[in-house]
């Protein structure tokens, strides 16, 4: 009760202390902040920020669909209030449509950004802006190419993309960007790296937004998945997802989809060798028995549960067409620091459902301020949204051990509570640590950590800090 008490204080003051973010200097110069239709709202991307972003930068609307580039002004008022209606509000699709019926001359504006050849539309359609995306990706696709190119080895060089969480600004992601570039440049010299930006919400309403990002996590997830899907397959991969980025990112790489769900049948403690690993799907995607935790989210995004699967969804089929599939890849890596996660979202991880990943690596804490909601373990984690992938890593690597069965993927889940030398810094309370990145990079499993992400090493079995499932 003590415990609990102390949380609700703790969140209390956390509530007070939040605050709109006007806008101010980011690091790289450009301007920052949050549109002042309100505290919490869509946590968009300036035209200074596009303009100044480094070359194969990603911005992600919280639908997945990608922006323009800079050269397309987006007025963020206008788009974070699109028509007053809260499900178009933050839609990149939804703030183009209202411009094309005034302007008209837009969709050439789109087309020549994308460098779309012989496109002659004269009212904005689903059709179009499925096309104009399809273009967008393409190009994405060409600068991760350019930036991973001419290595001494002629191999394409590995290329590190890194994922923020919500409540994240282009400006807040800077400030931990750029420091854990330069040292993962100091491991690989040759690793090139990708900032991505995905609105996941921003303001100062804490709990509040925490329960509307998990809404977005999955759209941004999926849509990430089709940008993937338009990267060289040679190309080494590796994404490091900090916070809700870990979940974002479980979209794209699996289906992520019983994280969404309510009253599924009870899980197999062990997976075996030919167990049935796909249970049969109803009509509406989801898989038979399970319920989703959001009918909203389901009427209105309901294709999640098929895309998810890389499954066209049938009532937009024309346009998903194969672009969700699940595509061979040469060496794929997946890292989270602090995962604000479900234990869920790894379950339906089978073989023929995901990527195929080589290695995945997980930094937890059981004291993280954040994913603890200021308790200890497992007592408070699942308040709010479930966060308990990161505050209990015995259940963590059980849940990925599980989920991969016999595969190849070699995993290692690191304990930073349990390091024999620097210990992530201490918040108020005593007994919780800081959640940022700039926190947990003070620890010594942190160099490790991003050893094993970007090299071969493997970290000594049978340490407290450390469990290990070696590949094959």
């Amino acid at each position: 009760m003590k415990l609990q008490m102390s949380w609700i204080l703790a969140a209390g003051f956390n509530l007070l202390l939040a605050s709109p973010a006007w806008s101010y200097k980011c690091p790289d110069g450009s301007k920052d902040g949050i549109s002042s239709v309100g505290l919490s709202t869509a946590s968009t991307f300036s035209d200074e920020n596009r303009e100044a972003a480094l070359p194969a930068t990603i911005f992600m609307d919280r639908t997945g669909d990608l922006y323009p580039s800079a050269s397309v002004p987006v007025d963020r008022n206008q788009f974070v209030s699109v028509g007053h209606d809260k499900f178009k509000a933050g839609r990149l699709k939804e703030y183009f449509r209202q411009i094309a019926a005034r302007d008209k001359t837009i969709l050439a504006t789109l087309s020549r950004d994308a460098g779309m050849k012989d496109v002659a539309v004269s009212e904005f359609s689903d059709a179009f802006w499925e096309d104009y995306q399809a273009a967008r990706r393409m190009q994405i696709g060409a600068e991760v190419q350019q930036l991973a190119s001419g290595a001494a080895t002629q191999q394409p060089r590995p290329v590190v993309v890194l994922v923020h969480g919500y409540r994240n600004s282009y400006c807040d992601a800077q400030t931990w960007y750029r420091p854990l570039t330069e040292r993962l440049r100091a491991i690989d010299p040759d690793v090139r790296v990708i900032e991505l930006y995905w609105d996941g919400l921003a303001g100062g309403r804490f709990v509040t937004l925490w329960t509307r990002a998990q809404w977005n996590m999955p759209l941004v997830g999926v849509g990430l998945r089709r940008v993937i899907n338009d990267i060289p397959a040679q190309i080494p991969l590796r994404f490091v997802g900090h916070s809700s980025g870990l979940p974002m990112l479980g979209s794209a790489f699996g289906d992520a989809s019983q994280a969404f769900l309510k009253g599924c049948p009870s899980p197999r403690e062990k997976r075996r060798p030919g167990d049935a690993r796909s249970p049969e799907y109803g009509d509406t995607g989801l898989p038979d028995g399970c319920k989703p935790a959001s009918a909203a989210f389901l009427q209105r995004e309901g294709c999640y549960y098929y895309r998810v699967r890389g499954v066209a969804c049938p009532r937009t089929a024309q346009f998903d067409k194969d672009t969700y599939r699940f595509s061979e890849r040469h060496d794929l890596r997946l890292a989270g620091i602090a995962p604000a996660a479900s234990p869920d979202t790894f379950y339906r991880y089978a073989p023929e459902s995901r990527f195929p990943l080589s290695r995945i690596a997980l930094a937890t804490n059981p004291r993280d301020s954040a994913t603890a909601k200021y308790g200890y373990g497992s007592l408070a984690c699942k308040a709010f949204g479930s966060s308990c992938l990161s505050v209990m890593p015995e259940l963590a690597f059980k849940t990925l051990s599980n989920a991969y069965g016999a595969s190849n993927t070699t995993i290692a889940v690191w304990n930073f509570d349990k390091s024999d030398g620097t210990q992530t810094p201490r918040v108020f309370p005593y007994w919780t640590t800081r959640h940022s990145v700039e926190g947990w990079s003070q620890n010594s499993l942190f160099e490790p950590f991003l050893r094993f992400v970007l090299t071969d090493e493997i970290p000594a079995e049978g340490s407290d800090a450390v469990q290990i499932k070696l590949g094959g």
